[in-house]
C-alpha cells in the first residue's frame, strides 16, 4: 500500500510548517497539504520515494514558495498545484518519470513562468496550464508520447512564448488554446 502523511487541523491553519529531515518512508503525497489555505511556504522533506503527487498542494491559495523536492520517482503529477493562486514560480522539479500532468498548474493565476520539465513520458496534459492568466513563457516540453491535450493552455491570456510541441501521438486537442 501507499504510505502518506497529512497535517492536522491545527497544522492546516499555519502559514509555515517546519522542515523535516526524514520522509523516505512516504510513497504518496496525495492531498498531503490539501486545503491548507494559510500555508505560504511548503516544508522541505525527503520525497524521494513518492510516486503519487496528486493534489499535493490542492487549494493552497496562499502558497508562495515550494522547496526543491526530490520528485524523481513521481509518476502522477495530477493537480499538484491546483488553485495555488499566489504561486509565482516553481523550482526545477524532476518529472522524468511523470506520465500524468493533468491540471498540474491549473488555476495558478500568479504563475509567470515554469521551469524546464522533463515530460518525455507524459501521456495526459489535459488542463496542465489552464487559467494560468499571468503565464508568459513555457519552455520546450517534450510531448511526443502525449495523447490528451484538451484545454492545456486555455485562458492563458498573456502567453507569448511557447516552443513547438511535437504532439505526434495526440488524440484530443479540444480547446487547447481557448481564449
Amino acid at each position: 500500500g501507499m504510505v502518506a502523511l497529512e497535517p492536522t487541523q491545527l497544522g492546516k491553519q499555519q502559514t509555515t510548517l517546519p522542515d523535516v529531515c526524514d520522509g523516505e518512508q512516504l510513497t504518496s503525497a496525495n492531498r498531503m497539504f490539501y486545503l491548507c489555505p494559510k500555508l505560504k511556504r511548503a516544508p522541505m522533506f525527503n520525497a524521494s520515494n513518492i510516486t503519487d503527487f496528486t493534489r499535493m498542494f490542492d487549494m493552497c491559495v496562499a502558497l508562495e514558495s515550494v522547496p526543491l523536492l526530490d520528485t524523481s520517482s513521481g509518476v502522477n503529477f495530477e493537480d499538484v498545484f491546483w488553485f495555488c493562486e499566489k504561486l509565482r514560480e516553481v523550482p526545477p522539479l524532476n518529472t522524468s518519470n511523470g506520465v500524468n500532468f493533468q491540471g498540474m498548474f491549473q488555476n495558478c493565476q500568479a504563475l509567470v513562468t515554469v521551469p524546464l520539465l522533463d515530460t518525455s513520458k507524459g501521456e495526459n496534459f489535459t488542463s496542465m496550464f489552464e487559467h494560468c492568466r499571468s503565464l508568459v513563457t513555457v519552455p520546450a516540453l517534450n510531448v511526443v508520447n502525449g495523447k490528451n491535450f484538451q484545454r492545456m493552455f486555455a485562458e492563458c491570456f498573456l502567453l507569448e512564448n511557447l516552443s513547438p510541441l511535437y504532439a505526434l501521438n495526440g488524440e484530443n486537442f479540444n480547446e487547447m488554446f481557448q481564449y
